[in-house]
Formats: structure tokens, sequence, C-alpha cells
């Protein structure tokens, strides 16, 4: 017979097991479905960042502008929020002068202002994240501005208004404002071409690198060279030319006689027929000199130049003549109707002499930008390089 009380004892016994193991189940059911919808809920979190799309439905920014000229771009930005913008981001779909697309990528450092408006430079104000950081922008296929405030709100720039420059012919243009990754009195090693034909400057030997300066020229950098420095071009570059127009922005330091911006020999000696080109100045003139043989053509500028100014000089010739502008103004003009030989044994930045080795004078001074094309411009070429120019660097 069974004990009443022991089966009472045994079935009370499975109810709290059975009561157990249910309630074991349900915590581990809703142990299981809390784990999952918190780890939804911290990758949606991650992913959409409900936080910054709070912030960005306050942010109202308008472009009012878009200028770009080949070396640099300006942005004007209108903030019609009540939040300051930090670190707003921008990246450029552009293609250069021999229609490569190219990417310029990064950050603007200076904060916009809540119901402010700011013009930013790419020369002044960007910090490159990635892309190309010596660039010429030829056209702008695309820009897209956001910012860290709000990563998500993307505004689209359709409409530019482009600076216009001259690219037919452009065979060098060397500018200090693309020279990235040097820090004030640095050193240079190599000054790149932005033409697209790979023209670059290099220095000769580490003893007579010339050197980065920043804030030279209207908030612009510049190179230095202190009267030892040089760099070098190609010594074919200018071969067999019958045409050429050169353009460089200078300051001297001192002014002495063949201090030269640039020098190009081409076959000889002092003393013999020899064949240069070169931009120099005299006591108190800015020249240029085409020589070939017994053929010799020098002119000056009409006006003095002075030190710790800055000035662009413009040599331009072709086979009836060799003009010489100063400031986009014209000085002087004289015949020429020889042409250069093939057979050039040194290109100099910064020195002149007979190779790389023999320098007979060399600048006290700085250059910012040179520019050469391998023909003669006409006065609406030129125009609109010196509209480049003056507006860059304020001459």
């Amino acid at each position: 017979m069974i004990n009443m009380k022991n089966k009472k004892a045994v079935s009370s016994l499975i109810a709290v097991v059975l009561l157990i193991l249910v309630i074991s189940i349900m915590i581990g059911v809703i142990f299981l479905s809390f784990k999952t919808t918190t780890t939804d809920q911290l990758e949606l979190i991650e992913n959409i960042r409900p936080q910054d799309e709070l912030t960005c439905s306050r942010v109202y920014v308008k472009p009012l502008s878009t200028v770009y000229s080949g070396t640099e771009l300006e942005i004007v930005l209108e903030n019609q929020s009540d939040v300051n913008l930090e670190g707003i981001n921008i990246a450029i779909i552009a293609k250069d002068l021999i229609d490569n697309e190219i990417l310029i990528n990064g950050y603007f450092l200076e904060t916009l202002e809540k119901l402010s408006t700011k013009k930013y430079k790419l020369s002044e104000d960007f910090i490159y994240i990635e892309g190309e950081e010596s660039y010429y922008i030829k056209e702008i296929n695309e820009i897209i501005i956001s910012n860290k405030t709000c990563p998500n709100k993307i505004i689209n720039i359709d409409k530019y208004e482009q600076i216009e420059f001259v690219t037919d012919g452009l065979l060098l243009m060397l500018t200090a404002d693309t020279i990235r990754n040097l820090e004030n009195n640095d050193l240079i090693d190599f000054w790149l071409d932005i033409s697209g034909n790979n023209n670059h400057a290099t220095k000769y030997v580490d003893d007579d690198r010339p050197t980065y300066m920043i804030n030279q020229i209207n908030n612009k950098p510049a190179i230095y060279f202190n009267g030892e420095n040089r760099l070098l071009l190609d010594s074919d570059l200018l071969d067999d030319q019958n045409n050429l127009s050169i353009f460089v922005v200078f300051s001297y330091e001192q002014i002495t006689t063949f201090a030269p911006l640039l020098f190009y020999m081409l076959h000889g000696s002092w003393s013999g027929n020899y064949q240069n080109i070169m931009i120099y100045s005299t006591s108190s003139q800015i020249s240029s000199t085409l020589a070939n043989g017994s053929t010799y053509n020098n002119i000056s500028s009409l006006t003095d130049i002075v030190v710790d100014e800055w000035y662009y000089v413009n040599q331009d010739w072709n086979s009836t003549h060799q003009r010489l502008y100063l400031n986009g103004t014209f000085h002087r003009q004289d015949n020429w109707t020889s042409q250069m030989p093939n057979d050039a044994v040194n290109f100099l930045i910064g020195a002149r002499g007979l190779n790389p080795i023999t320098n007979y004078s060399h600048l006290y001074g700085y250059i910012s930008e040179i520019i050469i094309y391998d023909r003669s411009l006409d006065d609406n070429e030129r125009e609109i390089v010196n509209l480049y120019l003056s507006n860059k660097y304020g001459v």
C-alpha cells in the first residue's frame, strides 16, 4: 500500500522541478531575445547614428560660390544653422590638364560659425587626407561637402565658375603652392611639374638645394635661393624652339648684375659662339636675353625693380621678335629671326653657368611660379595668364 503522505511529497517535488524547468526555459528565451535585440540596437546605432541624424535636422549649409583657377579653389559657404560646424569635409572629383580624373579629399581646419559666411581656400585652409596633393584643375566634375558634426548630410555643388587659363602649348608649370608635405625652411629635392608633361625640377646635389618658405606673397609660399642654390630642369626641354613664352613670379633679396631667374645654356663657351636663353637682373632692371652665335638680343625693363617687392616677368618670342613684359605691362621689343639648336647642355633655375657644376652667378631671392609655353602667346592669351597671376599673387 502506498503511503499518501509520500505520494503528495513526490508530486510536490515534481511540480517544483517542472516549475523551475519552465522558468529556466523562459529566462533563456528572454535572455536570448534581449541579447539579439541589444546587438541589433548597437549595430543600428553604429550604422545610422541617430544622434547625428537629429543634429543634422538643424544643419543648413548653402554654397554661395565656387571659383577655381588651376591650382586654387575657393568655396564660399553660408551656415544658416544655429550650430557651429567643425571639420567640414570636401571631396573634389575633377580632371587635370591631360584629362586624367583626379580626387582631392580632405577637410577644412577653420570652424564655420553658426549663422555666418566664410570663404575657404584649398591652398590655405585645407588638410589633405588622400588623393592628389599636387594638382591642376582643368575641369570639376563634382564637389561633395559634409562635416564631422553631420557626416550623413551631403551637399552637392553643381555650379562652378572657372577662372579662364591658357593650356594650349603649356610645356611646364611649377607653382610653389602645390608643394605638399614640407614645413617652413625645409630643403627642396623635387618640384613637380603640374602641366602633365613631367618636366619636373630636381636638385643637383644636397648642398645647393633651395628652401621652401611659407607666406611669402599674398599668403602663398615661395622657393628661396640664397646665392648658392639651384635647381635643374631637363636640358632638352627647349630644343629647336622658334616660339616661346615664359612667365616667372619673383622677388629679389639682392639685385646684382646677372642674377638669374632662369638660364638655358645650349652650346659653346662665353668666349665663343654660344646660345642661351636667360631671364635675369641687371643692376636695376629685369632683362631677357636670346643668344645664338653672332646673333645676340637683349632687352631690359623700362622701370627699375627694387628688393623685397614681388613681380612677374614675361619673356615672349617668335620667329620675328622678342618682347618683354613686367607685371602684365609691355616694356620693350627687339627683332629676332634666329632659331635655337638642339644641343642644349644646361637648364638652371636660380643660377647661371656653362654646366651644372660651373656657376658664375646665382639668385638671391624668391621664385613662386614658373610657366613655360612652347609658342608665343597672342594678346588675348597673355591677358588671361596676366589675370590669373595678378589675382593669385596680388601684383
